[in-house]
C-alpha cells in the first residue's frame, strides 16, 4: 500500500496517524464516508448488528442474520441463538420459547408447540429444550399445552395420549384418574 500519496483514504480506513499510514477500522466499528475528515471510524456497530473483522474495512454495521442476536454495540459478530429460546425482532436479545412451546436446536428464530399426546411443562426461567409424552392415563388433544388432562370416569386415554375414549358396552371405569384400561362388569351386572 502506498502511504505517501496525498490523498482521502479509501472508506473503512482511519485516517493517516502522524506516520502517514492509513489503518482499518477497529473491530465493530466503520467508516460510512469516504473524506476520512468527516469522520474517524466513529461509527460503532448497533445492537443487533455487527462489524466483521478490522481487515474487511466495512461502510455500514451488518444485521444479525436469522437465528443470531447481538445484544450488546460495538462487536464484530453476533452469537447463536441458544436452544430452548428464540431470538426476538429485532434480533438484539433472546426470548424463552412460550408455556408449552420448546426449540431443541440452536439458531432458530422460533419455537415448537407441543404435539398432541404431549406437554412442554411451565418453564419459569428454565428452558425448555423437549416435549414430555403424557403420562399412562391421561390424554391431551390439543397442541401447545403444559400440561395433560386426566381419562374421566367411563373412558380411558388412547391413540398415543392423544384423546380419550368411552368404554364399551358390558365395561365400565369408575376412577377418574389415570386410567388405561375398562373393566369388564361380573357376571349380572349391566353396564349401559
Amino acid at each position: 500500500m502506498d502511504t505517501h500519496r496525498s490523498q482521502a483514504c479509501p472508506r473503512a480506513l482511519e485516517p493517516p496517524a502522524m506516520d502517514g499510514q492509513l489503518y482499518y477500522c477497529n473491530d465493530g466499528t466503520y467508516q460510512p464516508n469516504s473524506n476520512y475528515m468527516e469522520s474517524s471510524c466513529s461509527h460503532e456497530a448497533r445492537a443487533g448488528h455487527f462489524v466483521p473483522d478490522r481487515m474487511t474495512g466495512f461502510v455500514s454495521d451488518i444485521p444479525c442474520t436469522a437465528g443470531t442476536y447481538q445484544d450488546k454495540t460495538k462487536q464484530n459478530s453476533c452469537k447463536t441463538v441458544p436452544a430452548g429460546h428464540k431470538s426476538n425482532a429485532d434480533k438484539t436479545g433472546i426470548i424463552l420459547c412460550n408455556n408449552g412451546e420448546y426449540q431443541p436446536r440452536t439458531g432458530q428464530t422460533s419455537c415448537i408447540k407441543a404435539s398432541r399426546g404431549f406437554y412442554v411443562a411451565e418453564t419459569g426461567a428454565t428452558p425448555a429444550t423437549s416435549q414430555v409424552i403424557c403420562p399412562t392415563g391421561t390424554y391431551q388433544d390439543r397442541e401447545g399445552k403444559t400440561g395433560c388432562i386426566d381419562a374421566p370416569a367411563g373412558y380411558t386415554a388412547y391413540d398415543s395420549h392423544r384423546g380419550i375414549r368411552a368404554c364399551h358396552y358390558g365395561w365400565y371405569q369408575k376412577t377418574p384418574k389415570a386410567q388405561t384400561v375398562c373393566t369388564k362388569a361380573d357376571p349380572g351386572y349391566d353396564v349401559p
